[in-house]
């Protein structure tokens, strides 16, 4: 009589079934964080994947450090030319005989890019202008969302709220959505206009400052009242009560010439 057979022994689970059938543990999903490896395990595979991942991985890395460079480039060039013009706002002032904190230095953005105006104005020059009215309101509100979003940011030093400053010629009709946004119209060139900004200003319960656009060359490409009506249209727009005159806007001819500038 032939003695019992032995009972064949349980086949082992083969690793690959058992990585297909159980789901992966919290371990096995932590493997950068734990980097054992242990052949034959269900840890194997989220490492497989891990390591295959890794070419994108570093591609995006190295992609980041690139457009990292870019603007650490462009934030020293821009600090470089901010440098040199605020020394000749320094000379012009010595030369003038005045206090060089009394001229505020404000950065046109036309035509250029949101990368551009934020390095600005975390390099510390908040003073913007523009000078169209759907323009202005657009930059503003991309500007003011990056400022909300550094705020929530406690890793980044927050980024400070630029003061806007409308640059060029504004249509009574534009004046309701652009007042939201600005510190200071430089080109208030009619009486209607200031009246339209006054009425506006009024129902937000602030006063809005001004400069009086002066067309001091006469040329007729110009926009600004003329230099015999100034005095008279600046008493007018004094009287009303939503507005601030601060002053004169005007641009001397586009020549090399001092002595017609100066005239």
């Amino acid at each position: 009589m032939m003695p019992n057979a032995a009972p064949p022994s349980a086949k082992p689970s083969s690793p690959t079934r058992k990585l297909l059938s159980e789901p992966l543990s919290d371990d096995s999903r932590n493997t950068l964080a734990d980097p054992v490896f242990t052949t034959g395990t269900w840890r194997t595979l989220p490492l497989m994947l891990t390591v295959g991942a890794l070419p994108g991985m570093i591609s995006q890395a190295a992609s980041r450090r690139c457009v990292r460079g870019k603007l650490h480039r462009m934030k020293r060039k821009l600090t470089e030319n901010w440098k040199r013009i605020e020394q000749r706002i320094v000379d012009a002032c010595e030369r003038a005989h005045r206090k060089p904190s009394s001229v505020t230095l404000v950065a046109v953005t036309k035509a250029a890019s949101l990368e551009i105006i934020r390095s600005l104005v975390e390099i510390g020059l908040t003073d913007l202008g523009e000078n169209r009215v759907q323009e202005l309101i657009k930059r503003a509100a991309m500007l003011k969302e990056c400022v909300g979003r550094r705020a929530l940011d406690s890793s980044s030093a927050p980024l400070a709220a630029p003061r806007w400053h409308m640059i060029g010629h504004v249509q009574r009709n534009k004046v309701r959505g652009l007042l939201p946004w600005v510190e200071l119209v430089h080109s208030v060139d009619s009486l209607r206009l200031a009246e339209e900004i006054d009425a506006e200003s009024a129902k937000l319960e602030r006063k809005m400052p001004i400069l009086l656009e002066v067309n001091a060359s006469g040329e007729a490409s110009k926009s600004g009242v003329a230099v015999a009506a100034t005095t008279h249209l600046a008493e007018q727009i004094s009287s009303l009560r939503h507005i601030e005159l601060r002053g004169l806007m005007a641009m001397a001819p586009l020549t090399s010439d001092e002595s017609v500038i100066r005239h």
